[in-house]
Protein backbone atom coordinates (compact mmCIF):
# COMPACT_ATOMS: atom_id res chain seq x y z
CA UNK A 1 0.00 0.00 0.00
CA UNK A 2 2.42 2.34 0.73
CA UNK A 3 5.01 1.43 -2.39
CA UNK A 4 1.38 2.04 -4.37
CA UNK A 5 0.60 5.63 -2.65
CA UNK A 6 4.35 6.94 -2.96
CA UNK A 7 3.86 5.90 -6.80
CA UNK A 8 0.89 7.72 -7.46
CA UNK A 9 2.50 10.89 -5.95
CA UNK A 10 5.70 10.02 -8.19
CA UNK A 11 3.54 9.86 -10.71
CA UNK A 12 1.36 12.99 -9.55
CA UNK A 13 4.01 15.83 -9.77
CA UNK A 14 7.52 13.65 -10.44
CA UNK A 15 8.42 14.41 -6.68
CA UNK A 16 9.75 11.58 -4.64
CA UNK A 17 7.69 11.67 -1.49
CA UNK A 18 10.33 11.63 2.16
CA UNK A 19 8.03 11.73 4.97
CA UNK A 20 4.75 10.06 6.32
CA UNK A 21 2.02 10.65 8.95
CA UNK A 22 -0.42 7.65 9.19
CA UNK A 23 -3.99 8.71 9.28
CA UNK A 24 -5.45 9.32 13.26
CA UNK A 25 -1.96 8.04 13.87
CA UNK A 26 -2.26 4.78 12.81
CA UNK A 27 0.88 3.25 12.54
CA UNK A 28 2.83 0.32 14.66
CA UNK A 29 6.56 -0.65 13.81
CA UNK A 30 5.66 -2.68 10.40
CA UNK A 31 4.52 0.46 9.03
CA UNK A 32 8.24 2.30 9.93
CA UNK A 33 9.67 -1.11 8.58
CA UNK A 34 7.56 -0.69 4.94
CA UNK A 35 8.76 3.00 4.80
CA UNK A 36 12.21 2.18 5.32
CA UNK A 37 12.14 -0.26 2.99
CA UNK A 38 10.40 2.20 0.11
CA UNK A 39 13.01 4.72 0.64
CA UNK A 40 10.93 7.41 3.33
CA UNK A 41 13.21 9.38 5.48
CA UNK A 42 10.65 9.95 8.32
CA UNK A 43 7.55 9.26 9.81
CA UNK A 44 5.67 11.74 12.01
CA UNK A 45 2.93 9.23 12.96
CA UNK A 46 3.92 9.40 17.17
CA UNK A 47 1.50 10.99 19.35
CA UNK A 48 1.74 10.57 22.55
CA UNK A 49 -1.80 11.19 23.06
CA UNK A 50 -2.72 8.19 20.61
CA UNK A 51 -0.28 5.75 21.97
CA UNK A 52 -1.98 2.55 23.13
CA UNK A 53 -5.07 3.55 21.17
CA UNK A 54 -4.88 3.70 17.59
CA UNK A 55 -1.78 4.75 17.21
CA UNK A 56 0.52 1.09 18.07
CA UNK A 57 4.26 2.16 18.23
CA UNK A 58 6.04 1.34 21.20
CA UNK A 59 5.84 3.57 23.52
CA UNK A 60 8.94 5.75 24.76
CA UNK A 61 7.37 8.67 25.64
CA UNK A 62 8.93 10.85 22.65
CA UNK A 63 8.26 14.25 22.00
CA UNK A 64 11.61 15.11 19.97
CA UNK A 65 13.08 13.66 16.72
CA UNK A 66 14.66 9.91 17.40
CA UNK A 67 14.76 6.80 15.12
CA UNK A 68 12.79 4.08 15.34
CA UNK A 69 13.63 0.83 13.32
CA UNK A 70 16.02 3.15 10.82
CA UNK A 71 13.85 6.03 10.27
CA UNK A 72 13.45 9.43 11.72
CA UNK A 73 10.74 10.04 13.69
CA UNK A 74 9.54 13.65 14.52
CA UNK A 75 6.35 13.05 17.08
CA UNK A 76 3.61 15.76 16.97
CA UNK A 77 4.47 17.89 19.84
CA UNK A 78 2.45 17.25 23.02
CA UNK A 79 2.28 19.57 26.22
CA UNK A 80 -0.01 18.97 29.66
CA UNK A 81 -3.04 20.40 30.27
CA UNK A 82 -4.64 20.99 33.50
CA UNK A 83 -7.81 22.77 33.30
CA UNK A 84 -8.88 22.23 36.68
CA UNK A 85 -12.30 20.41 35.73
CA UNK A 86 -11.22 17.10 33.88
CA UNK A 87 -8.52 14.87 34.42
CA UNK A 88 -4.59 15.95 33.50
CA UNK A 89 -3.99 15.14 29.74
CA UNK A 90 -1.68 15.41 26.99
CA UNK A 91 -3.07 17.50 24.14
CA UNK A 92 -0.97 17.19 20.58
CA UNK A 93 -0.28 20.63 18.60
CA UNK A 94 -3.28 20.33 16.25
CA UNK A 95 -4.08 23.75 14.61
CA UNK A 96 -8.02 22.42 14.97
CA UNK A 97 -7.57 21.39 18.98
CA UNK A 98 -5.21 24.08 20.59
CA UNK A 99 -5.68 27.63 21.08
CA UNK A 100 -2.86 30.19 19.63
CA UNK A 101 -2.37 31.31 23.07
CA UNK A 102 -0.95 27.53 23.98
CA UNK A 103 1.17 27.12 20.50
CA UNK A 104 2.96 30.47 21.34
CA UNK A 105 3.53 29.00 25.55
CA UNK A 106 4.52 25.81 23.95
CA UNK A 107 6.97 27.54 21.10
CA UNK A 108 8.53 29.89 24.11
CA UNK A 109 9.29 26.60 26.20
CA UNK A 110 11.12 25.54 23.75
CA UNK A 111 13.47 28.50 22.98
CA UNK A 112 14.07 28.58 27.22
CA UNK A 113 14.69 24.94 27.54
CA UNK A 114 11.82 23.85 29.02
CA UNK A 115 10.13 22.14 26.08
CA UNK A 116 11.28 19.95 22.86
CA UNK A 117 13.61 21.70 20.44
CA UNK A 118 11.84 20.50 17.37
CA UNK A 119 8.39 21.55 17.83
CA UNK A 120 5.85 19.65 15.04
CA UNK A 121 1.91 21.48 14.34
CA UNK A 122 -0.57 19.68 12.71
CA UNK A 123 -2.84 20.57 9.76
CA UNK A 124 -5.32 18.84 7.65
CA UNK A 125 -6.45 19.07 4.84
CA UNK A 126 -9.66 19.98 6.19
CA UNK A 127 -8.47 22.70 8.82
CA UNK A 128 -9.89 25.56 7.92
CA UNK A 129 -13.41 24.29 7.09
CA UNK A 130 -16.16 23.09 9.27
CA UNK A 131 -19.01 20.47 7.40
CA UNK A 132 -22.48 20.40 8.19
CA UNK A 133 -22.63 16.93 6.40
CA UNK A 134 -20.10 13.99 5.44
CA UNK A 135 -20.10 14.82 2.03
CA UNK A 136 -18.80 18.58 2.86
CA UNK A 137 -21.75 19.41 0.47
CA UNK A 138 -22.22 22.23 3.57
CA UNK A 139 -19.66 24.33 4.64
CA UNK A 140 -18.50 27.20 6.33
CA UNK A 141 -15.11 28.42 7.16
CA UNK A 142 -13.82 28.02 10.45
CA UNK A 143 -13.07 31.34 10.88
CA UNK A 144 -11.60 30.86 14.50
CA UNK A 145 -9.28 28.21 13.28
CA UNK A 146 -8.30 30.55 9.98
CA UNK A 147 -7.49 33.38 12.52
CA UNK A 148 -5.44 31.55 14.97
CA UNK A 149 -3.12 30.05 12.29
CA UNK A 150 -2.71 33.55 11.04
CA UNK A 151 -1.88 34.45 14.72
CA UNK A 152 0.79 32.05 14.74
CA UNK A 153 2.32 32.61 11.10
CA UNK A 154 2.59 36.20 12.45
CA UNK A 155 4.17 35.05 15.18
CA UNK A 156 6.95 32.93 13.93
CA UNK A 157 7.71 36.03 11.42
CA UNK A 158 8.35 38.26 13.70
CA UNK A 159 10.38 36.06 15.29
CA UNK A 160 12.33 34.75 12.66
CA UNK A 161 15.63 34.85 14.45
CA UNK A 162 14.58 32.96 17.51
CA UNK A 163 12.23 30.02 15.48
CA UNK A 164 13.35 28.66 11.83
CA UNK A 165 10.32 27.27 9.95
CA UNK A 166 11.05 24.46 7.86
CA UNK A 167 8.50 21.93 6.16
CA UNK A 168 9.47 17.94 5.97
CA UNK A 169 10.49 18.15 2.36
CA UNK A 170 13.55 20.96 3.41
CA UNK A 171 15.39 18.31 6.02
CA UNK A 172 18.01 16.53 4.89
CA UNK A 173 19.41 13.21 6.87
CA UNK A 174 22.28 15.45 7.86
CA UNK A 175 19.69 17.64 9.30
CA UNK A 176 17.50 14.82 11.09
CA UNK A 177 20.95 13.63 12.63
CA UNK A 178 21.59 17.12 14.33
CA UNK A 179 17.99 17.60 15.36
CA UNK A 180 18.25 14.16 16.70
CA UNK A 181 21.54 14.79 18.65
CA UNK A 182 19.78 18.28 20.48
CA UNK A 183 16.21 16.48 21.42
CA UNK A 184 14.59 17.16 24.75
CA UNK A 185 11.80 15.46 24.93
CA UNK A 186 10.11 17.56 28.18
CA UNK A 187 6.04 18.55 27.77
CA UNK A 188 5.75 21.94 29.05
CA UNK A 189 2.10 22.45 31.10
CA UNK A 190 0.17 25.14 29.45
CA UNK A 191 -0.94 27.67 32.12
CA UNK A 192 -4.39 26.93 32.90
CA UNK A 193 -6.41 30.43 31.83
CA UNK A 194 -5.33 29.56 28.37
CA UNK A 195 -7.23 26.41 28.14
CA UNK A 196 -10.09 27.93 30.00
CA UNK A 197 -10.12 30.60 26.54
CA UNK A 198 -10.18 27.64 24.32
CA UNK A 199 -12.93 25.57 25.98
CA UNK A 200 -14.75 28.85 25.47
CA UNK A 201 -13.75 29.26 21.88
CA UNK A 202 -14.34 25.82 20.92
CA UNK A 203 -18.08 26.42 22.77
CA UNK A 204 -18.91 29.15 20.75
CA UNK A 205 -17.55 27.38 17.06
CA UNK A 206 -19.81 23.94 17.86
CA UNK A 207 -22.85 26.13 18.15
CA UNK A 208 -22.59 28.12 15.25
Amino acid sequence: MISQAAQKLIDGDGSKPTAFRAGCYGADTNTLKALRHNGFLIDSSYNQAYIGKTCKLPDRHLNDVAEMEGIFEVPVTQFHERSGIRPPRLMPLDINGVSFAEMRHVLECARSGDGPSNVVVVLHSFSFVKPYDVQYRVARPRWNVVRRFSKLCRFLAEHRSTYRVRTFRELTRADLEEAKTRAKHGRPVVPQRMTWFRYIEQAMDRWL
